[in-house]
């Protein structure tokens, strides 16, 4: 994607949870494994886990997996990795990208930390490796053209549409870095907390995190991913050094 494209999507895609009865087309599932397989490649946090796509066409069986909070969606984008704070953060890393890509065709998604049911996602049959448990579910489909009150709910619980100002999360010589800052500040996190810092030089950008929550390190996946994406598409070339243990990680230009 160009910058323009990134930017885009980043600035499209919002959390889904109602979908349309549409149908999916194969084409646009292929593009999505596609993705996965080309963004685990290229990735530069590197982690032993699992990303796969599942059908759950059953709409009771939905409603079970979701607790209610997903309607209408039958694809989902599942990430198994066990604790370790390496592989949660290279996975979210990698799903992130896979979520714009998914923006950019034209579907709806959401992150789901908590509010599903892992039983109903079937690993048995899945090619999950030893030790890895469901840590993110990720409805994929057509949104609804009306929202229901639960989406309503959520959006304003979680201040969905709200963002720290750019000053109170980054600081230092940010000129370089500008536009990527600007859309690792857009990226999603669990309750819209944006645990992500950055202290920057000419030279290179320094990331820390200013929260130590359940789901901080997958943030902190989703935020370099952006902020990488969109480095690369402006042509600033640079190597990403994390420390996922600490949720820190150094950008250092090329």
């Amino acid at each position: 994607m160009t910058f323009q494209e990134l930017a885009a999507c980043i600035a499209r895609r919002h959390s889904t949870r109602t979908f349309s009865s549409r149908a999916v087309e194969p084409h646009l599932l292929q593009a999505l494994d596609n993705a996965t397989r080309a963004a685990i490649a290229a990735s530069p946090v590197k982690g032993r886990f699992t990303i796969t796509r599942v059908e759950l066409p059953d709409a009771r069986a939905v409603r079970q997996a979701s607790y209610g909070v997903i309607k209408g969606a039958s694809h989902y984008l599942l990430m198994f990795a066990d604790a370790t704070p390496r592989n949660r953060m290279g996975a979210a890393y990698v799903l992130e990208q896979v979520v714009l890509e998914a923006t950019r065709l034209g579907l709806g998604t959401c992150w789901l930390g908590g509010t599903f049911r892992a039983s109903a996602f079937d690993a048995e049959d899945l090619p999950v490796n030893p030790g890895e448990e469901l840590q993110i579910v990720i409805p994929v489909g057509y949104e609804a053209e009306s929202l229901r009150l639960t989406d309503r709910i959520f959006r304003a619980v979680a201040h969905s549409s709200r963002r720290k100002p750019f000053d109170e999360l980054f600081t230092g010589d940010t000129a370089t870095w500008r536009e990527p800052l600007e859309m690792m500040r857009l990226a999603p996190s669990a309750r819209n907390i944006q645990p992500w810092r950055a202290e920057a030089t000419e030279h290179e950008v320094r990331f820390t995190a200013a929260a130590d929550g359940k789901f901080t390190t997958v943030d902190m996946g989703i935020a370099l991913s952006h902020f990488t994406l969109a480095a690369e598409a402006l042509g600033i070339g640079g190597d990403l050094v994390a420390d996922p243990e600490t949720n820190s990680a150094l950008w250092t230009l090329k």
